[in-house]
């Protein structure tokens, strides 16, 4: 279901990459950090919009200083963008020798793959196989569901999400909070992840009577939420520490909401 439905989406880019114009560059610091030319092939235009930034991270990684315009605001720039992504198709150019747009979109699309693995197990494990099949059909074919195979990250975050609610189910908590740890460096949603775990916790205690729910997974349930929500601040630190400045990475976010 994946590969046939990221196949018809392929067809879909390449029909519309006739259309796409020239992409001039405009500088590290710029709205458009990676030039294209009109009419390209499918691995640019997988490439495009935020994976113009993935790309600027994954070949020059981020910059030493926040960007300003002349006023002194804050520019749109890399910061904005968690690094596991761009870090794995750094590694994946730097092994292969292939350059961003072609790593990109298969770092994502193997991720994607392997999220629609474990989104199918999920739901199979406690619905049955039928309702595991359509969940799958139905993220594959969502209008979102291109982004499975361009340089975004949401094919990673969905497999570090679906890898912890496995875990967490699997009541493997050491593990769970690595994978939160990886998703914090990947996407900001490690949050409603924290929220399961409260949950789970809950029916676990609220069941203890019928099953065990011992002292030590207690507490491996309140520290791996607290850890959880403590990781929510660690690349806007990461960033506070690489540019010296405590808000840079609020501000970089804001910088997306201004009209410029």
């Amino acid at each position: 279901v994946f590969f046939v439905t990221r196949a018809v989406n392929a067809v879909m880019f390449a029909l519309a990459s006739g259309r796409q114009i020239a992409i001039p560059f405009t500088g590290l610091g710029g709205k458009l950090a990676i030039d294209s030319p009109a009419s390209p092939d499918y691995w640019v235009v997988a490439s495009n919009w935020d994976g113009r930034w993935y790309g600027v991270i994954a070949t020059h990684g981020y910059p030493d200083h926040l960007p300003l315009d002349s006023a002194g605001q804050v520019l749109q720039n890399a910061y904005a963008f968690p690094p596991l992504y761009p870090m794995l198709t750094r590694f994946l150019m730097l092994t292969t020798g292939l350059d961003f747009t072609r790593a990109g979109p298969i770092v994502s699309l193997v991720c994607g793959a392997g999220a629609m693995v474990l989104v199918y197990r999920l739901v199979a494990d406690s619905a049955g196989r039928r309702a595991g099949v359509l969940t799958v059909v139905l993220v594959c074919t969502f209008m979102s569901a291109p982004v499975f195979q361009m340089c975004y990250s949401e094919g990673l975050t969905l497999l570090l999400v679906s890898g912890s609610l496995t875990l967490l189910s699997r009541r493997r908590y050491a593990l769970l909070a690595c994978a939160l740890l990886l998703l914090s460096l990947t996407r900001p949603v490690g949050s409603a992840v924290v929220l399961v775990v409260l949950v789970h916790g809950l029916m676990r205690y609220r069941n203890r009577s019928r099953e065990h729910f011992s002292l030590r997974d207690r507490l491996w349930v309140l520290g791996v939420a607290g850890f959880g929500t403590l990781l929510a601040g660690l690349w806007p630190l990461c960033v506070a520490l690489m540019t010296g400045e405590g808000d840079a990475y609020l501000n970089s976010m804001a910088a997306w909401t201004q009209d410029r």
